[in-house]
């Protein structure tokens, strides 16, 4: 009997297959074994049937009889497939003079896809469990490899001295024990930065460090200079070098000698670390980390905390590699707990203020002041979340506007996440504007080499509050552009994804009860039955039910309002009052008034709430909360910690200056602007944007020192890039991720694509504004050019 496949091709496809077969007979045997059986076994079917077939293949077919039942249904799909594949066409030699001409020319126009088809085809030869296990397999290895790595490889052994010098009083440390090695000597004391060093500098107050042999010569030196003006640890800078002792004799034993020509003494600590032979691979090992992370996360095959946690674990079994393998006090030291303490105290309060009914009430006032127009109620709740984020931190922002923006897209029956999105990009762009608006630039205003120049909060918001504004104008357009095609309403009723919902539910509800005593498998039992019933009255529902899109807004907004209202108002007052509270603790924690974080703003808030409410089920609430989210961050801080100490950062900026550096100086200042966004940009949206601003900040100060660059506008392009790179990928910026997890949370999950398709064009739009702004003010108008 033929196959039940070849019944639906044409006598076209016959010819494709037959030419397949030769070609594929005299050229792929060796090679691809599952096609040449699968393309056999169909031509000897296509034989029989017509009672033409050749020996050679009668007797291809009796020695893999057994084989041709297990490979029928992948050779159906290759056959239904190859009706009008471009791999067949591909795989067949035009000057056979087997096809028709117009196949000939289509073979022409398909060759640059014939590596995309096989790949295609290839992953037909494994199984989705087959793929399953393989996925297992490798994760398994990966992350068995790394904790060996970690349980059998040492914990970091350096040498670790502290000790004072002065002019009359002189260190010396034997490197007996490192001949023939590379030395990692990080030396930290009060030092000054080479931007504060003047003539004077270098006349009374310098360090020397020399290696030494026996006879005293000296074949390295290394000048630091010292700051008089304070000899606290506050002012401590840390310098990194790298020695090679060779052992010419052994009666030549190495030193380091430490002097000061300063007759005051002062205290310095040093580190000797002895590198491992590859330890000038370890950038790339860095790399490749950061690089099989995105490939987990894009590819979503497995959760993104988890593959955060992997990474993490890989990144400090590789330092282990390089002998330098952090204790467990050393990792929990990494993670940064401000972070994690806000996110948290922010879910529990948001969590309890949800239980009054405000956000449902809240979303019917962002319905009546978007009159029922969609782009009206997007464009308001967009630009709301920017301005607030100038203020607020983008975290604070996301974590209670999404709630709202969620429960509004509910019951106006609108796609949440594409809204979502839009607002957390809006939300990163408003942040740019102001000093305390993101992360880095905090850590830019709070530098004491950038207060040093005269930047101040005002100075830096006035520079970037307009090229901010810009930006958001300019980033409403394009996430209108990038929506024009999607449909940003449900075609489901709103009722019926309820009911879903619903029904999701119980399904999960009755798989958590188990089936030892006779009471559970009745309980069991009904729950099956009511399930079953609401499967039926879902399907009634849908055949029933069309999609329905009011166009009478203020009719739909009295329906709204009847449904949607607050429930418990001794708990909004309650809830109100204590986040009322944090939000202005938040706005005057820079201040010389507040002396405390806002993580733990956020927490003290979250206990206080607590009490207040008088909340019995705890379990209730703390199951609200997004610990996947908070180990998520909690395993990128560690990681990004990891390879900043594999020097994956450093290498990005010390890059980014030599490129600089080898510009002629008339274009230098022009193109160091440019430079610097991009860079920063693009790092930004795939590394945490704080630990390479950190890199940059002491680079750019360095940089503004030459007579032909300015320090300040090179600050002013790190942080557009650093904030608005953050839109480039999910988990660019800590908000992206956060709105993710609440989004998930509720039901509506955000892919790393998805996110990406809107959020990168964005971010390369919005730079290019920033760019624009930055080179009209600074370029052509000479703004804030001393």
């Amino acid at each position: 009997m033929p196959d039940n496949g070849l019944t639906e091709c044409d006598s076209s496809t016959l010819l494709i297959q037959s030419n397949i077969k030769s070609k594929l007979k005299n050229e792929l045997e060796p090679t691809i074994q599952i096609p040449l059986l699968s393309v056999e076994s169909t031509s000897s079917a296509v034989s029989r049937s017509n009672s033409s077939a050749s020996n050679e293949s009668n007797l291809r077919v009796q020695a893999h009889e057994q084989h041709e039942e297990e490979t029928k249904p992948l050779l159906n799909d290759f056959l239904r497939r190859n009706k009008t594949s471009e791999l067949s066409l591909a795989l067949i030699d035009s000057s056979n003079g087997g096809l028709p001409q117009s196949l000939e020319s289509s073979e022409r126009g398909s060759k640059r896809h014939i590596i995309s088809d096989v790949l295609k085809y290839l992953e037909t030869l494994t199984t989705p469990k087959q793929r399953h296990y393989i996925k297992i397999a490798v994760l398994s290895v990966i992350g068995i490899v790394s904790a060996l790595a970690i349980i059998y490889l040492p914990e970091t052994h350096s040498i670790r001295q502290t000790f004072c010098v002065s002019k009359e009083l002189s260190h010396r440390i034997s490197l007996a024990d490192f001949y023939n090695k590379d030395i990692r000597v990080k030396l930290s004391g009060p030092f000054l930065p080479e931007h504060s060093l003047s003539e004077n500098s270098t006349k009374n107050l310098s360090a020397s460090v020399c290696a030494k042999n026996f006879n005293e010569n000296c074949f390295k030196h290394y000048n630091f200079y010292i700051n008089t003006s304070s000899n606290t640890s506050d002012n401590y800078r840390e310098e990194e070098f790298v020695i090679h002792v060779e052992r010419s004799n052994s009666s030549s034993p190495w030193y380091m000698i430490f002097r000061s020509n300063s007759v005051d003494h002062y205290a310095l600590s040093i580190d000797l670390l002895e590198l491992v032979d590859w330890a000038n691979y370890q950038v790339y090992a860095a790399a490749f980390i950061l690089v099989f992370l995105y490939s987990l996360i894009i590819s979503e095959i497995i959760h993104r905390t988890i593959a955060a946690c992997l990474a993490a674990t890989m990144g400090i079994a590789t330092l282990a590699l390089c002998n330098e393998g952090p204790s467990i006090v050393e990792v929990v030291e990494w993670v940064d707990w401000e972070t994690l303490m806000l996110l948290f105290g922010m879910m529990v309060l948001v969590a309890i203020f949800a239980e009054s009914g405000f956000f449902d009430y809240a979303a019917v006032l962002a319905y009546r002041a978007a009159q029922g127009k969609q782009w009206r109620l997007i464009t308001l709740l967009s630009v709301f979340a920017g301005v607030i984020s100038a203020f607020l931190d983008n975290v604070t922002t996301i974590l209670l506007m999404s709630p709202v923006t969620i429960k509004l897209c509910e019951v106006l029956n609108m796609e949440a996440k594409w809204v979502l999105i839009a607002e957390v990009i809006m939300s990163n762009i408003g942040g740019t504007a102001t000093a305390i608006g993101d992360p880095p630039n905090v850590l830019i205003v709070s530098n004491k080499g950038v207060q040093n120049q005269g930047v101040d909060f005002l100075e830096f918001t006035r520079h970037l509050s307009i090229g901010s504004s810009f930006c958001m104008i300019f980033g409403m357009i394009a996430i209108r552009l990038l929506y024009r095609n999607k449909d940003l309403f449900h075609n489901e009723d709103p009722e019926i994804r309820q009911l879903k919902k619903e029904l999701h539910m119980w399904k999960k509800t009755a798989k958590r009860i188990g089936s030892v005593s006779r009471e559970e498998n009745s309980v069991k039992e009904m729950l099956f039955q009511y399930i079953r019933k609401l499967e039926d009255h879902i399907h009634k529902k849908m055949r029933t039910t069309s999609k329905k899109r009011q166009s009478d807004w203020k009719s739909n907004l009295e329906s709204l309002e009847q449904r949607y209202v607050i429930r418990d108002k001794i708990l909004l007052m309650q809830s109100g009052s204590v986040l009322v509270v944090v939000v202005l603790l938040f706005f005057t924690q820079s201040s010389k008034y507040v002396n405390t974080e806002l993580g733990w703003i956020a927490f003290l808030g979250a206990l206080v709430l607590l009490i207040l409410a008088d909340v019995e089920d705890m379990e209730e609430v703390l199951h609200k909360v997004e610990w996947s989210t908070l180990m998520f961050f909690a395993a990128l801080f560690v990681l990004m910690e990891a390879l900043t100490k594999l020097g994956l950062i450093h290498f990005i900026g010390d890059q980014t200056e030599n490129i600089i550096a080898m510009i002629p100086e008339s274009y230098r200042f022009l193109m160091a602007l440019i430079i610097i966004l991009w860079v920063s940009a693009l790092a930004s949206s795939f590394i945490d944007n704080i630990p390479f601003t950190s890199a940059m900040i002491p680079i750019i100060i360095q940089l503004g020192q030459s007579p032909h660059l300015h320090m300040k506008p090179l600050l002013w392009s790190l942080a557009y890039g650093a904030c608005l790179g953050g839109n480039g990928t999910l988990i660019g910026a800590s908000a992206n991720v956060v709105c993710a997890g609440v989004a998930e949370q509720k039901g509506y999950k955000i892919t790393f694509c998805e996110f990406f398709k809107v959020g990168f064009p964005v971010m390369l739009s919005t730079v290019f504004i920033a760019m624009i702004y930055l080179l009209i003010c600074h370029i052509v108008l000479q703004w804030g050019i001393d």
